[in-house]
């Protein structure tokens, strides 16, 4: 199952998220070499399961990842690589790739599809290429419940989850997640 959202304004923007199995036979370098821009307006990105604590969290970082490309507002120079910098909420790129990047170890990860004005049939057609081009499996993206192993997790303070209201401890760490999202582009 692929979650598509399509933010329709002055610009048409599509996020599809697909959750897949990596296996053993996966050959994760080549996989890694076919990331990045597909097309015009259109991105490919793999991020390890294991840093994203809920799916908002990771279609909050996509939403501002394209929006900050709209705006010429990246810290990266590449929309998939800003995903990775905005869901770890770490500016150094390094490290961002270290916490959500793929690697051999990768037993889950999310396929993301970024585009910017382009069909939303388009964008699957893309993201089903991509599983089936490196032998991918599909996972129901609807199972990922909230990952309470997620490195920016380590991140929120005591204080910030006795400051933040909500009926639970995880609708606080999932508030202060978003928040810590959001802040990576803050100047201070």
């Amino acid at each position: 199952m692929t979650l598509v959202i399509n933010y329709k304004g002055k610009n048409n923007l599509i996020i599809a998220i697909s959750f897949l199995e990596v296996s053993r036979r996966t050959n994760i370098d080549k996989i890694i070499r076919s990331l990045g821009q597909v097309e015009n307006n259109l991105w490919i990105q793999l991020v390890n399961a294991y840093a994203v604590f809920s799916i908002k969290h990771l279609l909050l970082s996509s939403y501002i990842s394209l929006k900050k490309y709209l705006n010429k507002e990246l810290i990266t120079q590449n929309p998939h690589i800003e995903l990775l910098v905005t869901l770890t909420a770490n500016r150094q790129i390094k490290e961002a790739l270290r916490l959500a990047g793929i690697s051999e170890t990768a037993k889950e990860v999310f396929l993301v599809v970024l585009a910017v004005n382009k069909p939303v049939k388009h964008v699957i057609e893309v993201l089903k290429f991509f599983i089936e081009n490196h032998g991918l499996k599909e996972k129901d993206v609807s199972k990922f419940t909230y990952n309470m192993k997620a490195p920016l997790i380590r991140n929120i303070t005591d204080k910030e989850l006795k400051s933040t209201i909500g009926l639970s401890n995880t609708e606080k760490i999932e508030k202060n997640v978003l928040m810590k999202v959001s802040s990576v582009y803050l100047k201070l």
